[in-house]
C-alpha cells in the first residue's frame, strides 16, 4: 500500500499536479484524501493557501433536510413547485436535485449557496474557491459572496455551480 501511495505521489509531482509541495508531502496527503485525491496547487501559488484533499467530504450526493439550516431569504431561482416534489428529489444531490427556496445555507455542516442557473447551486470555499471548504452551524455562518469550491478531480461535480 505505501509503495502504490508513494508511486501516485510521485507521478502527481511529475505532472506538476501539486506543484509547490514536497515529495513527501504528496505523499502525506495522498493517504490522507484517499478518494477525495490531492488538491491541485497551481505553479508559483503558496499551498497554504490551498485545501489538501480536492473534492468536498460530502461529496455531490449529500444534503438531508435534518441537518440544513437555510437563508430565509428566497433564493435566487426560486421555484413555486416544491409542494409537488418528492423530500429525497429536493435534498439529495445524487439525484442532481436543487435547491428551490433559499439563496444560502448550511447543510451537513458546510456552506453552500445559489448560482449559475435556474436551481443550480455549489459548495463553498476559501479565496479564489481552491481554497478549504467553508463550515458552519446554521446558515448565519455562510457567506453569499464566497466563491464556488473550484479543483475537484476531474468527473466530480461536487465543484462548481450545479443542478
Amino acid at each position: 500500500m505505501k509503495l502504490t501511495i508513494g508511486l501516485v505521489a510521485l507521478a502527481l509531482q511529475l505532472t506538476g499536479v501539486v506543484a509547490g509541495r514536497t515529495p513527501d508531502e504528496v505523499a502525506a496527503l495522498t493517504e490522507k484524501c484517499g478518494d477525495l485525491g490531492v488538491q491541485q496547487v497551481p505553479e508559483g501559488a503558496d499551498p497554504a493557501n490551498y485545501r489538501d484533499c480536492a473534492n468536498h467530504p460530502l461529496g455531490n450526493n449529500y444534503r438531508t433536510a435534518k441537518e440544513q439550516s437555510l437563508s430565509p431569504e428566497e433564493g435566487i431561482h426560486a421555484r413555486g413547485d416544491v409542494a409537488n416534489m418528492k423530500g429525497a428529489d429536493i435534498f439529495k444531490r445524487k439525484q442532481q436535485a436543487c435547491e428551490w427556496n433559499s439563496r444560502e445555507g448550511c447543510s451537513g455542516g458546510y456552506c453552500w449557496k445559489s448560482c449559475g442557473s435556474p436551481g443550480e447551486w455549489c459548495w463553498t470555499a476559501a479565496g479564489d474557491g481552491g481554497g478549504p471548504w467553508l463550515q458552519c452551524r446554521s446558515y448565519n455562518d455562510c457567506n453569499f459572496s464566497a466563491n464556488c469550491g473550484k479543483g475537484c478531480k476531474p468527473g466530480n461535480n461536487s465543484c462548481g455551480c450545479s443542478c
